[in-house]
């Protein structure tokens, strides 16, 4: 249970440097359209005022910003799966430390366990 357990920490580990490295890509091309596309705005006469607005509402870029937020949900998600696996992975140590100090031979003594009626 305690190697299952570490297998699936180092997984969630791993899973949450490949969320970051997704979302930091979905970011640097949602930029870089914004940018294009304000740039194009502005060269066509568009004052600055309206026109990261008007960027941000083109089909292409819109698109962009939704992949990055959704990519922006699944590295969250990664970070609480994080925190769950280390949760996980005390829990099982102090199962294990209790079952040590309760029967530290394997065997335990059930004679004064009481027995429900």
């Amino acid at each position: 249970a305690i190697e299952r357990a570490s297998v699936a920490q180092r997984n969630a580990e791993n899973a949450i440097k490949d969320a970051f490295r997704e979302y930091g890509a979905k970011e640097r091309s949602y930029r870089m359209a914004l940018a294009q596309e304000i740039l194009k705005l502005r060269a066509d006469g568009v004052a600055i005022t309206v026109a990261q607005d008007l960027a941000k509402g083109a089909k292409h870029v819109a698109d962009l910003r939704f992949n990055r937020d959704v990519a922006e949900g699944i590295r969250e998600a990664a970070t609480s799966s994080v925190w769950r696996h280390t949760a996980d992975r005390r829990e099982l140590e102090q199962l294990v430390g209790w079952s040590m100090r309760v029967a530290p031979d394997g065997e335990f003594d059930q004679s004064n366990v009481r027995r429900a009626a």
